[in-house]
């Protein structure tokens, strides 16, 4: 089972068999509504539990053509799971101020019960095949998931349905873990949990409560932005765990020998990026998202070897002539401190160019994110026209260890620009692109350092495009929602005590000294990025007669979806840059 987006909403669809494919309960859109959304559904045999929009958990088996709503449509819910018995459902809550473990009765006949509750935040709730143990991770402000955060134990009453007993397996406030999982034998509990640079896969005996850890300094650990994220699981023998791993750029999938520890990278060429792995509850295969340098996300299933495309995001694969492929590339900044990115060339087998290319530098959002080597849409409708793309993974990005990760902690509008506008020295310096025909690309996060970049370096970029940019950290902080309340403590400083320093580093204080021409784009239904900052910059912009234009699209939230948003949004930029560099 997976998730398909469509212009009409998200539907769940399933196949049997690598049979046909079968819209399920379309008229039911399934949506996590914690943080960023995600953890919207779970399956066990023929029975689906999925999270609605309305905040209900809607229940039903795989030939429905109507499900039932088995809670109340009160708050949010994500990451539904059925227990083994069938009988009962976990899943996560909250009401906009708490959030909470819930549990309830798949038939729907008794009221919710609050199973967890007392820390700010919770995820990845999971049964112990016995039925009588759970097993989640919580964690608590002004701290994020991949900061700190603690995997517990707990067991279920199975008369009164609440916990009798709850301990602490790992983590702290400074050491993040993630995804605990019980093994298929009962014997083990498994999680993730940071390790200096690193991350390890560690194992708790159930029984003997000894600890052992089978992968050992590698970068594990994603950043938890959304609920429902998996990077591992347990064959349905509980021998072996498949595992995904991060490295420059790409990530891989380990097979892990459980009692040996011996682990050995999977053969998977050409994807090289992976995400959401689901390990078969009967077989040696595995199902996960996948992506190549050549074409967007497929649902694939490797079986001993053997892939096999379920389901691709493209209909028509583009031929691999049109199509740039990522350069891992690095370099030093100011500092001396290196620098990560994605180098992709201009790439089109109808033309040829002269001289030296213009290019796009890209900022990516978060900032707790990376920009990865496999296919883009977006970078491909650049290259394919001619222009170089560069996508920054400035300090602050994951992928490339947790010290790189933490070094942007208190200088978010500093070390960002700072690693932004090397990445453009670095272009001109090593004769990638036309030093006169730069132009600077960011969106959400990737919009305020964008923002910040222009105002301190005016002059290097000759034109840029901006997408539902943070621009006052001050309303920002006020407007932002719980689970991203406390995030610019770390980033900036605690507020108000810093309140000064969000001033300074807010770009829409500084908006006058901007002289670069900016497309800006927001969405009117923007649940993370209020329009309002838009609405700032662009009132500043044409109060300085700066060359711009602004779009609000209707029914947009953050991102776009519906097709003719993306038609509008492209047609304009390749204008824009028309009108700003090629001609000029």
């Amino acid at each position: 089972m997976w998730l398909e987006g469509r212009p009409t909403g998200i539907t769940l669809v399933h196949q049997s068999n690598g049979g046909k494919t079968v819209e399920f309960a379309p008229t039911v859109p399934p949506r996590g509504g914690l943080a960023y959304g995600g953890g919207e559904f779970h399956c066990q045999a023929n029975r689906v539990v999925f999270a609605g929009k309305d905040g209900r958990i809607f229940s039903g088996t795989n030939t429905d053509e109507e499900c039932s709503p088995i809670t109340p449509a009160f708050g949010s819910c994500a990451s539904p799971c059925i227990s083994p018995d069938g009988k009962s459902v976990l899943f996560l809550h909250s009401d906009g101020q708490d959030d909470s473990i819930g549990l309830t009765d798949l038939s729907g006949n008794d009221w919710p019960t609050r199973l967890v509750h007392g820390a700010d935040f919770y995820m990845q709730p999971a049964w112990h095949p016995g039925g009588q143990q759970i097993t989640w991770v919580e964690w608590n402000a002004p701290h994020m998931a991949w900061d700190g955060s603690e995997v517990k134990l707990g067991r279920v009453d199975p008369i009164t349905k609440k916990l009798t007993s709850i301990i602490t397996i790992a983590g702290n406030n400074h050491t993040p873990v993630f995804q605990p999982e019980f093994s298929p034998d009962s014997r083990h509990l498994s999680f993730l949990q940071g390790a200096g640079d690193r991350d390890e896969l560690i194992l708790f005996d159930l029984s003997s409560g000894q600890r052992s850890t089978i992968i050992k300094n590698r970068i594990l650990i994603p950043p938890a932005w959304v609920m429902g994220m998996r990077v591992y699981g347990w064959s349905a023998d509980a021998r072996v765990i498949y595992c995904i791993f991060q490295e420059q750029g790409q990530s891989g999938i380990l097979q892990v020998d459980v009692d040996t520890g011996v682990s050995r990278e999977i053969e998977l060429r050409p994807y090289n990026s992976f995400s959401q792995i689901s390990v078969a509850p009967a077989g040696n295969r595995f199902a996960c998202l996948a992506a190549s340098p050549y074409a967007p996300a497929e649902i694939i299933e490797w079986t001993e070897g053997n892939i096999r495309v379920v389901r691709s995001s493209m209909e028509r694969p583009t031929p691999y002539e049109e199509i740039s492929t990522a350069q891992a590339v690095q370099w030093k900044n100011h500092r001396g401190s290196i620098v990560h990115g994605c180098y992709f060339p201009p790439q089109n087998a109808a033309y040829t160019g002269r001289g030296l290319p213009p290019a796009i530098v890209h900022v990516h959002g978060g900032p707790t994110s990376q920009a990865d080597s496999s296919f883009s849409f977006e970078t491909a409708f650049f290259t394919n026209r001619g222009y170089a793309v560069l996508s920054v993974n400035y300090r602050g990005s994951t992928g490339y260890g947790r010290e790189y990760q933490q070094a942007l902690n208190h200088h978010w509008g500093e070390y960002d620009v700072e690693d932004t506008l090397s990445g453009a020295h670095f272009l001109i310096a090593n004769k990638l692109a036309d030093p006169d025909r730069l132009v600077i690309k960011g969106g959400s996060a990737g919009g305020y350092t964008l923002l910040n970049t222009l105002i301190r370096h005016p002059g290097v970029f000759k034109a840029a495009i901006c997408s539902y940019p943070v621009a006052n950290l001050l309303t920002i902080v006020a407007e932002t929602f719980k689970f991203e309340a406390h995030y610019y403590d770390s980033l900036i400083g605690p507020f108000p005590a810093e309140k000064e320093k969000y001033m300074d580093w807010s770009p829409i204080n500084h908006i006058d000294q901007l002289r670069t021409p900016m497309i800006l784009f927001h969405g009117d239904s923007d649940q993370v990025v209020p329009q309002e900052q838009s609405d700032e910059i662009a009132k500043a912009l044409q109060q300085n007669g700066i060359p711009h234009s602004y779009t609000v699209f209707p029914g947009e939230g953050h991102g776009w979806k519906k097709p003719e948003t993306l038609e509008t949004y492209f047609g304009m930029i390749e204008q824009f840059l028309i009108d700003t560099v090629v001609k000029q």
